[in-house]
């Protein structure tokens, strides 16, 4: 079965998570989406979207707990590498929200230039009780550089009505895909200008603190009481 789907046309690139019933991360999902990224045009739009009623729950924590540190590192750098190609692009990005953006699926939408949803009411943000308000390198320079004060709000998965605030996370529109595409005749220099501002400002704040934040992510991610944690929000979702 296919992990990922990918639709090519003359405006843009789109790609599909198609790992069902939660589109969750796994290294070969990651992997697929790291050679696909390379397979694109790099200065045309690039779109990610979801298959079903969810757009991502994040890393696949069925996987993830059963995996030993070197395998769990392996993981996360390929989800990092990800992240990082979807920073570089130089066309402008997009998610489409096709539902609930949990934990590392939250981190996807947030990584792109511009997130579009058709309902307020989807959960999104990050899960507390299996980060313990630590995060890799790039998704904690992300939320650092983005939203600066404010990134903490997003430790609790909330409805996107609850907490987006002057449309700096999601926007709304019936139809993302028809507004996406007017936003695509109408760039000009000045977004490419900006986008390279704030990619400038991510790679840096990654540079000067990734291997910090990387060093205690992955020290919270084995701690007893973590381990614990996790096993327990494993247990609920099998229920």
């Amino acid at each position: 079965m296919k992990l990922i789907k990918i639709k090519k046309n003359k405006q843009y690139n789109l790609v599909v998570l198609s790992n069902p019933p939660a589109n969750t991360f796994n290294i070969d999902l990651l992997n697929d989406l790291c050679v696909i990224m390379k397979s694109v045009n790099n200065d045309k739009p690039l779109l990610i979207t979801g298959e079903g009623k969810i757009f991502s729950a994040g890393i696949d924590l069925f996987i993830a707990n059963e995996l030993s540190k070197k395998d769990f590192k392996n993981l996360i750098v390929s989800f990092e590498s990800f992240l990082i190609q979807i920073i570089n692009h130089k066309g402008p990005t997009y998610t489409i929200l096709n539902g609930p953006a949990i934990a590392g699926g939250f981190i996807l939408s947030i990584t792109t230039d511009y997130c579009y949803s058709n309902n307020v009411n989807y959960k999104v943000g990050l899960n507390q009780n299996i980060t313990r308000l630590s995060l890799p390198s790039v998704p904690q320079s992300l939320l650092k550089t983005k939203y600066e004060n404010d990134y903490q709000k997003f430790w609790e998965i909330k409805q996107i009505i609850e907490f987006d605030f002057n449309n700096r996370i999601y926007q709304f529109a019936k139809n993302p895909l028809k507004e996406i595409i007017k936003k695509i005749e109408n760039f000009d220099n000045s977004f490419y200008e900006q986008k390279e501002k704030k990619q400038i400002k991510i790679l840096n704040h990654i540079k000067i603190n990734g291997k910090n934040y990387n060093n205690e992510f992955f020290r919270q991610w084995w701690l007893d009481e973590t381990v614990k944690l996790r096993e327990k929000e494993v247990k609920n979702l099998k229920t």
